[in-house]
């Protein structure tokens, strides 16, 4: 039997779609719960593009020990996409739908796009 291409993406999809379903029908749509989504598909997208530049060093320094991530590397990649993509989505629906708070942490720079390290 023949398994999916991207096994690994399609369960981050769900499990990631399901957690903000759950998430968003029990807490209803409140900045708190998109600051929620926010946070996890940040946490969930570090470890995703972790596993996915680190298969080929582990590797070569375990001796055999990332041959697993290394021959899913791209299935991790997809899901990063996926994982960012809903983190987008989501900070687009902070600042869209609670503009005040959003905006009011940042200041006019950092909005416009200014360095942070000035000399």
């Amino acid at each position: 039997m023949r398994t999916p291409r991207h096994r690994i993406a399609l369960y981050v999809a769900f499990a990631l779609g399901a957690y903000v379903i759950l998430l968003l029908s029990t807490a209803g749509y409140t900045e708190s719960s998109i600051r929620a989504v926010v946070r996890l598909t940040a946490q969930i997208g570090v470890v995703l593009f972790c596993a996915a530049f680190m298969a080929a060093p582990l590797r070569l320094l375990a001796r055999g020990g990332g041959a697993w991530l290394l021959a899913r590397r791209r299935q991790l990649g997809v899901s990063f996409g996926m994982t960012h993509a809903l983190h987008v989505s989501a900070l687009a629906a902070l600042a869209v739908s609670f503009p005040d708070p959003f905006l009011a942490e940042r200041d006019v720079p950092s909005l416009a796009g200014e360095p942070v390290a000035t000399p």
